[in-house]
């Protein structure tokens, strides 16, 4: 039972990881719901189908619970991206009434148009922060994350911006834009925009990192000077 206790009070300080759904419009290379794509007798695609006939959505009244509970809350989906929770504009509208605690909207999928992104936007204050998984340029982006309108969502960037919404570009490097690295740094320096290069491990269907962007690898100094965070 101690044991217990004290993994809650830190999960209360450092805050909580929540998959707010079965929702996403991509088809990542290595997230689970690529196996959707497999032959209907494969046992993967079976397992994933049934993980989302199974699945439901998180409801407002749980999440009022959670952030009632946690420091902050990251909606970051090992599955799902939580612009295609149907709450997530009543979340947004209801950190208003903590504005001591933290969200965290991560997200690599887009919606259809722009419009959606600054509507959603005047409703969020300065407790809210989202995180944009672009991996690569608008010209690559889409090769690991195969369905995202990459340059929708350098627009959608730029509007937040705009719009002085807090928020950082997530930029996890792999082999195929690794020299995309430098144009990104001056694109996030002549924006005045946070980019976060993500080191990976991740060796699946055919995505790998460079040795010097693997987890274990150091040898990132110089980036860091550049004012680029590396993690």
């Amino acid at each position: 039972m101690s044991d217990l206790l004290e993994y809650l009070k830190a999960q209360k300080k450092s805050g909580i990881n929540i998959e707010t759904s079965t929702r996403c419009s991509l088809k990542c290379a290595q997230c689970d719901r690529a196996n959707l794509y497999l032959d209907k007798d494969d046992k993967r695609y079976k397992d994933i189908k049934q993980r989302i006939q199974n699945g439901s959505d998180l409801s407002i009244s749980n999440f009022k619970k959670l952030i009632g509970f946690s420091s902050s809350l990251i909606l970051c989906g090992q599955f799902s991206d939580p612009i295609w929770w149907p709450h997530l504009e009543d979340a947004i509208l209801l950190m208003k009434k903590y504005p001591e605690k933290k969200l965290n909207i991560t997200t690599a999928a887009n919606r259809p148009n722009i419009e959606w992104y600054e509507n959603i936007f005047k409703s969020c204050n300065k407790n809210i922060l989202w995180t944009f998984g672009i991996d690569g340029l608008s010209d690559t982006s889409m090769i690991y994350r195969q369905g995202q309108n990459s340059k929708l969502m350098f627009d959608v960037m730029l509007l937040a911006k705009k719009m002085n919404i807090c928020f950082e570009w997530s930029f996890i490097v792999f082999d195929y834009n690794e020299h995309q690295i430098e144009d990104a740094i001056q694109f996030a320096k002549d924006n005045k925009i946070t980019l976060v290069l993500v080191k990976t491990d991740r060796t699946k269907n055919g995505f790998s990192a460079p040795d010097k962007w693997k987890p274990d690898f150091t040898g990132t100094q110089n980036l860091i000077k550049k004012g680029v965070r590396v993690t």
